[in-house]
């Protein structure tokens, strides 16, 4: 009955009839003269086999036959045993699909994917021909899973993965290379241009949205690529280039593609060369200096406060504060960075006061991270509190960006100080995203007006106009202004006219260190 159920054939059918009715044609011939080699000097054999059932299909099983011999030893019959294992054959090719492929999407993993890279290089190298790396990642996709859940998450790829599919030819390689994360490899291109052109056409499918699970859901891709051989000889090279080209094109906006340039890889290397340097620096500081940007009364030009700049050596260079302030934000540096900051000037700042000039506002920056953090109140309420600190003459700058992300938290914060007399002061004004119905509510001391529009008045209306804007409403407010940046006597006339008394610049002074700022109070220069 089973010989019936597996081949199909009834036993009428089947007896007398010579195994052959069973032969596929799968098998070579060889695999047929092995058999008979192995049963005539053994009497055993067992291997796979492809057979053929009544129906004309074909099915794996397992065959094992052995030789039956009489008394002087010859072969009489031979008795075969075999069982169907089209089952194990799916489970190991569903297990073969699954080594070299993504189980969600479908499409070749990572290891298939450097499989058929390496393939692609090797072809490129004999044909001449180029070949280009795209390195994709969906923006913002944490934020979707964060607010839709997982299995919409995975919905989303799936979606986005038959959208690109639908424009790659079968000659390339599309894999998901790891979360949301997608790698295509390009091949035979004649020119870079190509790369670029279909990139751009990868973009553009996400400029309608994805029906995802009854949503309508808007998202975007970002791209890196790299060109074989111009951008990379190898593989390591290659992907490391596309790499950097998709963090470059997440950093300028997303929903772009961003082709790999040395000056990029250049950019990199120093990026990562202050990063290991700036770990060092955190370990004692010793590289570091704070200088103090004098405040200055437009009317009688008196300092009147200061405010603490960092400064960083590096192998006898000036780095400047816009090149590494962002990279000791990025890895978490500003936080023992800050503290130092805090800890150094308002030493120096019981140092002046202790010197006479009492009436000096010292003002220390704060980072976002910084302002947020956890330990902040206590740290400078201990500080303060170690150096008997007049806490009304501190104040805390913090840029418009800070407060935003949790505008309760940031009053709550800023109240908090408020109540042992610290004041805020919004540094850079006019250059972020605040909103005035957000900005009536922080409890500011202090606005200051950005450089960038002081530098071009008076030739620029649009900067004067801006800065008056400003002044108005700092004054509505009950803050007092300060204009950074004033270099020249227009600016300052300016800026009076407008009842902007207080001044920071280089027409009055430049960063001085604590001795400098030390003798400038005892000696005023004659402005």
């Amino acid at each position: 009955k089973a010989f019936t159920d597996i081949t199909g054939y009834s036993e009428e059918e089947a007896l007398g009839e010579n195994p052959r009715i069973l032969k596929s044609d799968r098998n070579e011939d060889k695999f047929y003269t092995k058999m008979w080699l192995d049963l005539k000097t053994t009497g055993q054999w067992s291997d796979e086999i492809w057979n053929r059932k009544k129906d004309g299909s074909i099915y794996p099983e397992w065959l094992s036959i052995s030789a039956i011999r009489d008394d002087d030893g010859e072969i009489t019959n031979y008795i075969s045993l075999f069982h169907d294992i089209s089952e194990k054959k799916i489970n190991e090719e569903q297990l073969e699909f699954l080594a070299f492929h993504d189980s969600l999407t479908k499409l070749p993993n990572r290891q298939l994917f450097y499989d058929r890279l390496n393939f692609s290089i090797q072809t490129s190298i004999r044909t001449g021909n180029k070949l280009a790396l795209l390195y994709m990642d969906i923006d913002n996709f944490k934020n979707i899973n964060d607010s839709y859940g997982h299995p919409f998450g995975d919905e989303l790829l799936c979606h986005v993965k038959d959208r690109i599919s639908a424009i790659c030819r079968s000659s390339d390689t599309f894999a998901r290379y790891g979360g949301d994360e997608f790698v295509i490899v390009l091949n035979q291109l004649k020119n870079s241009q190509e790369a670029l052109d279909f990139s751009i056409k990868i973009v553009n499918l996400f400029k309608t949205p994805l029906s995802i699970l009854e949503e309508e859901i808007f998202t975007s891709l970002s791209i890196g690529l790299a060109i074989f051989p111009d951008d990379g000889k190898n593989i390591i090279t290659l992907e490391k280039n596309a790499d950097l080209a998709l963090y470059k094109a997440k950093r300028e906006g997303k929903g772009q593609v961003y082709a790999y340039r040395k000056e990029l890889k250049d950019s990199f290397q120093r990026k990562t060369f202050l990063i290991n340097n700036l770990r060092q620096a955190v370990d004692n500081f010793s590289s570091f200096t704070i200088v103090y940007q004098p405040k200055v009364d437009a009317n009688d030009k008196t300092i009147k406060g200061v405010e603490a700049l960092l400064r960083w050596k590096q192998e006898g260079n000036w780095i400047s504060p816009e090149e590494f302030i962002p990279i000791a934000e990025d890895t978490n540096l500003i936080i023992p960075l800050g503290d130092w900051i805090l800890q150094q000037a308002m030493s120096d700042m019981k140092v002046v006061h202790d010197s006479g000039y009492t009436d000096i506002a010292f003002s220390i920056n704060l980072s976002t991270r910084q302002f947020i953090n956890a330990n902040l109140y206590r740290t400078i309420e201990k500080l303060t509190a170690e150096l008997g600190i007049n806490r009304s003459k501190l104040f805390l700058e913090i840029t418009e960006t800070a407060p935003m992300n949790n505008v309760e938290e940031a009053i709550e914060i800023m109240e908090k100080f408020n109540q042992i007399e610290i004041s805020f002061s919004m540094d850079d004004f006019g250059t972020g995203h605040s909103s005035l119905s957000n900005l009536k509510r922080f409890p500011l001391k202090e606005l200051k007006i950005d450089r960038s529009f002081i530098m071009d008045i008076p030739e620029d209306k649009n900067d004067m106009a801006i800065s008056k804007t400003i002044i108005s409403i700092g004054k509505t407010l009950n803050c007092q202004i300060v204009a950074e940046g004033v270099e020249t006597e227009s600016q300052l006339a300016f800026l009076k006219e407008q009842g902007c008394n207080m001044i920071q610049g280089y027409l009055f002074y430049k960063p001085l260190l604590l001795d400098e700022l030390l003798k400038a109070l005892k000696n005023p220069v004659d402005l």
